[in-house]
């Protein structure tokens, strides 16, 4: 018997000096293009086996498969692979079987009850002609063994047409059928209609839901779904909050909160947000396909820093990933053609996309998990931190408000602001360390300017500003550092913060003023798609281009600096940090992955000469801060 399958790791698999035994399945992949294949494959690929109790297809758990894009030659040799698997299967499969209606009145019995063997979704995003469409094939055996009535035991199942028509109609699409007598036939013609499907000419790629639409598959599959559907529907008696024991004001924050992030992903994602999570017309989106939009986003990036002219890969690449994260691009092909993803700006909007679609899976898997009776306290419990609202009469809220309110207006364009409310924030799951422990301070700006260089500061309340929709995903899972992909091409970057790849904090609350959103987010307001907690220093772990600082679309200013539209309270977190012992830099160091030895934060400080015009302190290691309190705020006239 030969060896068809190997157990491996993605970090084996792309090691540059991987060990013998991946060398030796590597080649045995490359020698069994027009035989038995052989598979490089990850644990999960067994786990799956184990929870269907069949064998599923290898492709999506194929390490070899994921590992890069294939460019070139590479790309070539894997075209022919491919068109020799494709004509081994013909051979022998023989006379291929017939194509049937399914609605055909003339075709093959087949019983109305069957087990499903196997069932795959196909996606494909074209922008040449500006379709979005898909494909779904299922594997069926009949449970009825009369070989004169039903000759056929198995029946492969397809449902293809335009996503857009999901919405529109129950009855969308085409449906069609073929018919095969042995299990061993009918997987060989499974294969090669899924090749023909996923191959470059097609552009099809796979998408993993956790629950399929009730309109899509064949009667049972849908069915089904639709009996899933309704039972994890909203129910209608959860949403009386009368009951809640919460106070008012954090009731209304924690509704706004879930409202603003939901309304972030559905302007930009064909999808709505509903309490079973991300539902675009194909199904429930998983957390696993949504890890694949960031794995070719990676790809892109790394064409990116390339600096060669690799448009058409770029272009073939944005369709995989539009193929996996569903967008509302338009109807127009010259709007379609401006989603490509070909420069950084894009790829950043669609990284912080993708982290706000893990942030509400998160905290939708936790709301579920909770035995809250209400609605809203279902939702709060998903943040997984305590918010109380201080009272306005107590010392704590005036020494916030005082500290918050004391850097006055000093430009005719700067708005004035009042604080709201203000929330003491504790997450249940922070960074446990002793350095938390003491006293934390309230900036001196006097005592500040005139402060020794690379001064030991001890523990600093900073403030850190995001966008209205980033602060479900903030409270949850705290702060986070720069993506790992954009941390290991440094070395080419220009258009890091100015202190490089860490988290940004001031201590002045109209520095990070222009990184904040209202987040209650009117309806008739468009959103940008940008929606993570890593925008921009000073409320950000990334940075543009400079000349991009604060870039927004509306006229009013903070610092001659544009701030985004809309009104309505918006909100900044006051975080504890742990500056220690600070370097201070005059002059913009975007490189920069970890402070100098000997430092343990960097600072830019402002002064003549200097490329700073405010404190900046920036952290690299995570666990130097935690949030302590979330202020509520508006902006009056300027």
């Amino acid at each position: 018997a030969k060896c068809t399958h190997m157990l491996a790791t993605r970090e084996e698999v792309e090691k540059a000096d991987p060990p013998s035994k991946i060398r030796t399945a590597k080649s045995m992949v490359e020698s069994r293009g027009s035989g038995a294949p052989f598979h490089i494959v990850g644990e999960e690929f067994i786990i799956k086996c184990q929870r269907t109790m069949s064998r599923v297809p290898e492709f999506e758990f194929n390490l070899l498969a994921q590992r890069t894009v294939q460019t070139g030659d590479a790309a070539e040799e894997a075209g022919r692979n491919l068109y020799a698997r494709q004509k081994a299967l013909k051979e022998e499969i023989g006379s291929m079987p017939m194509v049937w209606e399914a609605d055909s009145t003339t075709q093959p019995y087949f019983p109305t009850d069957y087990e499903v063997l196997r069932m795959d979704v196909l996606q494909a995003m074209d922008f040449k002609d500006n379709s979005n469409k898909f494909y779904s094939m299922e594997l069926h055996r009949s449970v009825e063994f009369d070989e004169e009535k039903n000759p056929y035991t198995y029946r492969i199942f397809t449902h293809h047409g335009r996503i857009d028509d999901i919405e529109r109609s129950v009855k969308c699409g085409a449906k069609e059928c073929r018919y095969m007598k042995t299990l061993h036939t009918a997987e060989l013609v499974y294969e090669y209609v899924t090749n023909t499907k996923v191959a470059d000419e097609k552009g099809y790629k796979r998408v993993d839901l956790v629950l399929l639409s009730p309109k899509i598959g064949s009667p049972k599959t849908m069915a089904q779904n639709q009996v899933l559907e309704t039972s994890t529907a909203d129910d209608p008696s959860s949403k009386n909050d009368r009951s809640s024991t919460l106070a008012e004001p954090v009731q209304r924050l924690v509704r706004a909160l879930h409202a603003a992030a939901n309304d972030s992903i559905s302007r930009t994602v064909q999808a709505k947000i509903t309490t079973r999570g991300i539902e675009t017309p194909l199904g429930i989106i998983s957390l696993k396909q949504i890890l694949e939009g960031e794995r070719v986003l990676t790809q892109i990036y790394r064409l990116f820093v390339q600096q060669e002219d690799r448009s058409e890969m770029i272009e073939k690449l944005s369709q995989e990933f539009y193929s996996l994260i569903p967008h509302k691009l338009g109807k127009d092909k010259s709007e379609v053609r401006k989603a490509i993803i070909n420069n950084y700006e894009i790829f950043q909007e669609k990284q912080n996309l993708l982290q706000l679609m893990q942030d509400i899976i998160h905290v939708n898997n936790v709301r579920l998990r909770s035995s809250a009776v209400t609605e809203v306290d279902r939702l709060y419990n998903a943040l997984e931190c305590d918010i109380e609202v201080l009272r306005t009469t107590s010392p704590q809220y005036s020494q916030i408000q005082q500290y918050f309110l004391q850097p006055k207006p000093t430009l005719a364009d700067q708005p004035e602001l009042k604080v709201l409310n203000i929330y003491a924030i504790r997450r249940h799951n922070r960074h446990s360390n002793r350095r938390f422990s003491g006293v934390y301070q309230y900036v001196d700006h006097a005592q500040s300017a005139n402060r020794q260089s690379d001064a030991d500061v001890g523990n600093l309340l900073l403030f850190h500003g995001s966008r209205g929709s980033n602060f479900v995903g903030l409270l949850s899972r705290g702060i986070l550092m720069p993506s790992n992909v954009i941390s290991q091409n440094l070395s080419t970057r220009t258009d890091f913060g100015f202190l490089g790849s860490g988290i940004y904090f001031s201590d002045n609350p109209y520095s990070s003023l222009r990184y904040t959103t209202p987040y209650v987010v009117p309806a008739q307001q468009p959103a940008s798609t940008s929606s993570n907690d890593s925008e921009h220093p000073l409320g950000a772990s990334k940075q543009k281009k400079r000349g991009n600082r604060g870039k927004a679309e509306t006229p009013k200013m903070v610092d001659g600096q544009p701030i985004a539209v809309g009104s309505g309270p918006r909100l900044m977190l006051l975080c504890n940090v742990y500056c220690g012992v600070m370097k201070d830099f005059s002059e913009i160091t975007p490189m920069l992955t970890s402070p100098p030895k000997g430092y343990d934060t960097c600072h830019g400080r402002p002064g003549i000469g200097s490329a700073f015009a405010d404190n900046e302190y920036v952290i690299y290691d995570v666990t130097r801060q935690e949030l302590a309190y979330l202020i509520e705020f508006e902006m009056g006239a300027a």
